[in-house]
């Protein structure tokens, strides 16, 4: 089955202030749901620019400390750039900086960086302690950019075909030529399925035309995101403010 436009369920917000509250708000929502029926609860998180203010809100005193234990929580990462977390360009360092704190502090972290020459020599020791991790995930976070990709799935990579296999069973695919400046480390689509729920988090109408063109026929080589809400794996829900 592939889905349409129609059947993505949906949440707009009028500003980026609705927004930031409430993709916050939904995140700590599963997140006290699942903990209310399991010992752990797991969450998956981007870098980039949109989901720092979210960070930011859950990591606040009013959302981080209502009904959610932190100390039964694991974050990873979707991707990661092959620098060290003290980087300016580090995912790990924004999560560290803007969302492990307060009482998300007791969260349990897991980065991706491995203090290693190449993003493929680390693909034994990440895919080991990703096994520690709570799955499904609860909540898988992405982004998506201009281009199509979401994590580090670059359209026209020649790793992407088998970072889209759904029936893969790596969990990590190695980016070592750079894409967008630098190396990279990401989960592969497989893994970002093993989902209870994926949430796209967009903002801007540039962003919303390169959703209405994943709706369109074509390849998930030259534009991923077709393949994300291709699967039916996990429901992929949208959340857009302009």
């Amino acid at each position: 089955m592939i889905r349409d436009e129609s059947s993505l369920r949906e949440f707009h917000y009028p500003d980026a202030a609705a927004f930031t509250l409430g993709v916050a708000n939904v995140i700590r929502d599963a997140l006290r749901a699942a903990l209310a029926e399991r010992e752990r609860a797991s969450v998956v998180v981007p870098g980039g620019s949109t989901p720092g203010p979210v960070f930011d809100r859950l990591a606040s005193e009013e959302l981080a400390g209502d009904d959610v234990d932190w100390s039964r929580v694991d974050i990873t990462l979707s991707d990661e750039r092959w620098v060290p977390p003290t980087h300016a360009d580090s995912n790990e360092a924004l999560v560290r900086s803007r969302l492990l704190r307060g009482p998300a502090t007791a969260a349990r972290f897991l980065g991706l960086y491995r203090d290693l020459p190449r993003p493929s020599d680390a693909i034994v020791a990440v895919t080991h302690a990703l096994q520690s991790l709570a799955r499904p995930f609860d909540v898988v976070l992405l982004g998506v950019g201009d281009d199509g990709h979401f994590a580090s799935l670059f359209p026209s990579r020649p790793e992407l075909a088998t970072a889209l296999a759904m029936k893969s069973k790596d969990v990590l695919v190695a980016l070592d030529s750079p894409a967008l400046g630098r190396p990279r480390i990401s989960l592969n689509l497989a893994a970002l399925c093993d989902a209870r729920r994926i949430m796209l988090a967009l903002r801007g109408e540039r962003k919303r035309a390169v959703l209405r063109q994943a709706f369109e026929p074509g390849c998930a080589e030259s534009l991923p995101l077709r393949a994300l809400l291709r699967q039916t794996a996990a429901p992929v829900e949208l959340h857009w403010s302009p």
